[in-house]
């Protein structure tokens, strides 16, 4: 994105801005993710992995949740995220990006997701 400048992390949570303002915000760690222990798929490896969680932005900017991936890539080349069935637009930035489509996930309310995987060859 032309006009998204850093990435402020905090603990997990990330922060995306430039000069102006924050253009996006999501969660972003290394280390296990206890919704991802049981999938209906497969992962695709056991290997130590980055998950990025809730990504948002402000709408402002195009392609700052693509940025937010990008920059997510780059600190871990083995990350995992999962999305709705019904967000449409990251399974689009998702799929174009190189992520594989693992299968489904469920979180602690036992809603459905689905798991992407995205991993160095």
């Amino acid at each position: 994105a032309a006009h998204v400048r850093a990435v402020l992390q905090t603990g997990s949570f990330c922060v995306v801005g430039n000069e102006e303002k924050i253009e996006a915000v999501f969660v972003y760690f290394i280390g296990d993710e206890p919704n991802y222990h049981k999938i209906e798929g497969a992962w695709l490896n056991d290997a130590p992995y980055g998950v990025v969680h809730r990504v948002a932005t402000a709408g402002n900017v195009r392609g700052a949740g693509q940025f937010c991936l990008d920059w997510s890539y780059e600190q871990c080349h083995n990350l995992r995220i999962d999305t709705h069935d019904d967000n449409h637009i990251m399974q689009h930035i998702l799929e174009k990006t190189g992520y594989i489509k693992c299968g489904r996930i469920y979180v602690e309310d036992g809603s459905p997701r689905i798991a992407y995987h995205k991993a160095a060859l």
